[in-house]
């Protein structure tokens, strides 16, 4: 076998395990509906791989066949990759196309959800401020009430006491004069 062509086939041997590589590193990120997509292509590699093995060890019998298979397994696999390429691209393609679409759906969302804040705001925005502003001067006008309750209800218990406290004092008092 003419060592070039020997050399050649073991080379595109080493660059479809890389390309193998690459693959399955590029398709653990696509969704799990891809998997026919998946499958297919490494199905399509393995074969093309298979054909290229196979092409090598009828290669060492004869020279000649040998040319010939690996030239055969070569186009069958360039036509595979070439078919392979083409579901390839055109899944990535609509998976491109969905993922340009969700992201304007979402950019519009954004944008409504915006405007519709922007609407509340006007049409109720003033009401709920001036309906804060009441509820605020109610509230201070009910804390106020409720301090001076309590201011009086205070006033009134010193008182109490110091009624009894005096009360008290002038019995003492009393006692001792007796």
């Amino acid at each position: 076998m003419d060592e070039k062509i020997k050399a050649a086939i073991q080379q595109s041997m080493k660059e479809i395990e890389e390309i193998q590589k690459n693959f399955d590193e590029l398709v653990e990120e696509l969704p799990e509906h891809a998997r026919t997509v998946k499958d297919k292509t490494r199905e399509t590699l393995a074969t093309i791989r298979s054909k290229l093995d196979t092409a090598m060890s009828e290669a060492q019998d004869d020279a000649q066949e040998a040319q010939l298979q690996a030239h055969l397994g070569v186009m069958e696999a360039q036509d595979r990759l070439e078919a392979s390429r083409k579901v390839v691209d055109e899944y990535l393609g609509q998976w491109q196309d969905k993922s340009k679409t969700f992201m304007d759906e979402a950019t519009l969302k954004a944008h409504l959800a915006t405007m519709e804040a922007q609407d509340f705001w006007e049409r109720r925005g003033q009401h709920l401020m001036e309906e804060f502003k009441q509820s605020q001067k109610s509230m201070q006008s009910l804390a106020t009430m409720a301090v001076g309750e309590l201011q009086e209800q205070f006033g009134r218990w010193n008182t109490l006491f110091s009624d009894m406290q005096n009360s008290a004092s002038k019995s003492d008092d009393s006692k001792k004069g007796s």
